[in-house]
């Protein structure tokens, strides 16, 4: 306890670009690329699942993740849940922005789903 209220000032002054460095980002699955960190929510009365950087994952309505990640940040989704078929749709989320799952408007079928960039976090 006394070591982490000894260092406590060292972080005070850091800004975001020296807390990455300070961290250093992590390399896995061969994942040597730029650090990303983006917002992911979830704005439909039901659970949508996803695939980030290969790794599933879903959210539930009105939940909201903050993402990080070395490997793309490719967001892939099914753009029409409620049909038969894998319907892929994949966003590249770029860093230090927000998307939203939302419904997509610009289709005639009503549960047709899209990841709307929602601007900077």
């Amino acid at each position: 306890m006394s070591t982490i209220c000894a260092n406590q000032d060292l972080f005070v002054d850091l800004n975001e670009t020296d807390a990455e460095t300070v961290s250093g980002g992590i390399v896995r699955r061969g994942g040597a690329g730029q650090n990303e960190i983006f917002k992911i929510k979830n704005q439909l009365p039901f659970r949508v699942a996803y695939i980030i950087d290969g790794r599933a994952r879903n959210l539930r309505p009105g939940q909201s993740v903050l993402l990080f990640t070395n490997e793309g940040g490719n967001v892939t989704f099914d753009s029409l849940p409620f049909r038969p078929r894998f319907r892929a749709r994949t966003v590249n989320a770029a860093n230090g922005r927000e998307y939203v799952f939302q419904f997509n408007s610009s289709t005639f079928r009503p549960f047709d789903i899209t990841l709307a960039d929602n601007g900077a976090l």
